[in-house]
């Protein structure tokens, strides 16, 4: 299904607070969702990201996932990268929010890009694991997560080389896979680190309208029995494990 045809059936089935029955996707309105709040951290945030958005400086960027559906060529300027690899400060932000919200102690990112989403995670106060392949773009999120003072273990690594040193027994509240958005890709990480999903954790996926096989994907990952609430965020896909919950899946008006 092309992105136009998939962002029209979120449309017409999206929901918003009034369609939510379960207190506890009730409270995720209330908190994440609808809270217009500004918080401290998003504004020193946001003048980075303006900062990157302004920077002509060009640097070589080995692609390690799908690419980019805009930038072709491996040489790109940092502007051009904060134009269409970041998460916009709409998504940030509730990313922060549910962190919060659902108080995080560990996140895992794959995918760092230029540090603004990985900056927001680390705003909470969580301890932030992010991973991310080309050695250039962890420079720059190095830079940014600095410019910032902000804590993070930043790792140039690819996912499958981290995935092979991740220890068995490490555990983390929320798993954010933001990069290499191919539908086998998404579906060989997610199942590689299911193990490393506490047993109240949230996967988020992002981009799972990116194309057709990240639409089959996501359709395979919301069947999973290990996750018992599937949110869907047309961006952003969310997967809770709630214990005692009734397996719900929904489509979010947002």
């Amino acid at each position: 299904m092309s992105r136009i045809w998939a962002y029209i059936r979120y449309v017409l089935e999206a929901k918003g607070i009034h369609g939510a029955h379960s207190p506890f996707i009730f409270d995720l309105f209330n908190h994440v969702f609808n809270d217009e709040r500004h918080y401290y951290a998003f504004e020193r945030i946001e003048r980075r990201r303006n900062l990157l958005l302004k920077k002509e400086d060009e640097i070589e960027v080995e692609d390690l996932g799908a690419g980019s559906r805009k930038i072709k060529s491996s040489t790109r300027k940092l502007s051009d990268i904060a134009r269409t690899s970041l998460k916009r400060p709409k998504y940030a932000r509730m990313l922060f929010r549910l962190c919060t919200h659902l108080e995080r102690k560990e996140i895992l990112e794959f995918g760092t890009s230029l540090g603004i989403t990985t900056a927001y995670l680390a705003s909470t106060g969580a301890q932030v694991v992010t991973v991310e392949g080309a050695q250039s773009i962890h420079a720059e999120a190095a830079l940014v997560m600095q410019a910032l003072k902000l804590e993070a273990i930043l790792i140039n690594s690819s996912f499958n080389e981290y995935l092979i040193e991740l220890g068995a027994e490490r555990k983390f509240d929320l798993i954010f896979i933001d990069g290499h958005h191919e539908g086998k890709a998404l579906l060989h990480y997610a199942t590689e680190l299911l193990p490393h999903l506490s047993s109240d954790g949230v996967m988020v996926i992002d981009d799972i309208n990116w194309a057709c096989d990240m639409q089959d994907a996501w359709a395979q990952l919301i069947s999973w029995d290990d996750f018992d609430l599937r949110l869907d965020l047309f961006e952003l896909g969310l997967l809770f494990r709630r214990e005692g919950m009734v397996k719900q899946h929904h489509v979010i008006r947002y």
